[in-house]
């Protein structure tokens, strides 16, 4: 029963970070061509970022954190220029990170 709680919650998780990098790629990206809507696509990365937050280890809401501050750098007025390559670097850190949660964890 324990186990199957654990699985259920790496499953969980696993869900949540994925959903957290798909906005975050896609703001990323919008970031990159038009910052017109940034206010709603930060927001809905907020949004997840708090749900990373209440459920992953320091390490992995910390690479979070670091690449929602990219994203908002990026969407400042002309401060996405270069920008992409630094949002990669991150994103990979994170992805590190959580994986390793996932594993540990699992």
């Amino acid at each position: 029963m324990a186990h199957q709680l654990e699985s259920e919650s790496a499953r969980e998780r696993r869900t949540l970070y994925s959903q957290f990098l798909s906005e975050s790629n896609s703001a990323a990206l919008q970031a990159l061509t038009d910052k017109s809507d940034a206010n709603i696509r930060l927001q809905k990365v907020a949004g997840l970022l708090s749900q990373v937050q209440l459920v992953s280890s320091d390490a992995v809401y910390q690479k979070a954190v670091d690449m929602f501050e990219i994203l908002i750098n990026m969407y400042s007025v002309d401060q996405a220029k270069g920008k992409d390559k630094v949002y990669a670097d991150f994103r990979e850190l994170f992805v590190v990170v959580a994986r390793a949660e996932l594993r540990l964890r699992t």
